[in-house]
């Protein structure tokens, strides 16, 4: 499977995400915008290994004299295989709203706040930031430049503030040219380099564009078409 559709779970091929890009609307794509609800970014993300473990354990706080393996788990998120190869929830906690979470599409992703040698420490609840920790070999860490790169688009969030730069600096010149959604081609520390899309999907360029400022989002996005 390749690296994007293996990091978010979507089955499909990167010659199918090719097409979709040239056949979908504009106005579909920007039907699914996200960004976290606090505005505000942290480390990155935990994605669960629910393919070879159908339980994912948490723990309420982190006990640095002894392995998680040692510990007592205070909950735990229980997937189940569907017969048609669908995931769906069998069991998790009612507190549980992570940033991102579609398991139909095997898209199950937390915020992550803290990266121990055996433990994330992941946001399960995004409307009250509550954490808990979370084994490190019971899923991957992907980090916002990985992240961004996987998008199939994005968008500013204030398009009468956030413009478009021929360069990653802030007093670089600006790119003046129209577009509808931007897909992410490289990171470069605060700075994103795009192609631009217009609404009939016909390329105008590239160019750069702030992603975030300090710990703050400039950015909206999209993780289906």
């Amino acid at each position: 499977m390749n690296r994007f559709y293996k990091r978010f779970g979507i089955a499909f091929s990167l010659a199918y995400l090719g097409a979709t890009i040239l056949l979908c609307s504009a106005f579909f794509i920007k039907k699914d915008v996200h960004s976290p609800q606090s505005g505000l970014i942290e480390m990155g993300f935990f994605k669960p290994y629910f393919f070879e473990l159908d339980v994912l354990y948490l723990y309420d706080t982190p006990n640095f004299e002894k392995s998680i393996l040692d510990l007592t788990p205070s909950d735990s998120i229980v997937m189940d295989l569907t017969e048609n190869g669908a995931f769906e929830i069998d069991y998790a906690p009612a507190y549980l709203s992570p940033i991102h979470i579609k398991p139909d599409y095997e898209v199950f992703l937390f915020q992550v706040v803290s990266i121990g040698q055996d433990m994330y420490g992941i946001i399960v609840n995004e409307d009250d930031a509550t954490i808990r920790y979370v084994d490190v070999r019971a899923g991957e860490f992907i980090d916002w430049p990985e992240f961004l790169l996987a998008l199939p688009s994005i968008e500013p969030i204030d398009t009468s503030q956030q413009v478009l730069h021929d360069k990653p600096l802030d007093h670089a010149s600006k790119v003046d040219k129209d577009f509808d959604f931007l897909k992410p081609l490289m990171v470069q520390g605060d700075w994103i380099y795009c192609r631009l899309f217009k609404e009939d999907l016909t390329e105008n360029g590239e160019a750069w564009i702030r992603w975030k400022k300090g710990f703050e989002l400039q950015i909206s996005y999209s993780l289906f078409f």
